[in-house]
């Protein structure tokens, strides 16, 4: 088992500089959250661009991204109120 933590606790970072003080803090593995390359919780498009930004990220800290976090209420039923969120 590996010591994780979610992403977003280091949100006031940039991504590749977040995962260095994840693995400084003696953490190898993350929760990913996408909030933490500027983009929605649940991205509805994520470009090739970011897929790499954090690909690299992830590869020159150390890194591993165990999960995609993933919220959401199941339960909502109006679509527009899902993407705004």
């Amino acid at each position: 088992m590996k010591l994780g933590i979610f992403s977003k606790v280091y949100l006031e970072y940039e991504m590749e500089i977040a995962l260095h003080k994840i693995k400084a803090h003696g953490m190898s593995a993350v929760q990913f959250n996408f909030a933490n390359v500027g983009l929605a919780s649940l991205p509805i498009e994520i470009s090739q661009n970011i897929i790499d930004q954090i690909k690299d990220a992830t590869i020159n800290s150390g890194v591993n991204i165990a999960v995609i976090s993933g919220t959401f209420n199941t339960l909502e039923l109006n679509e527009k109120k899902i993407v705004e969120n």
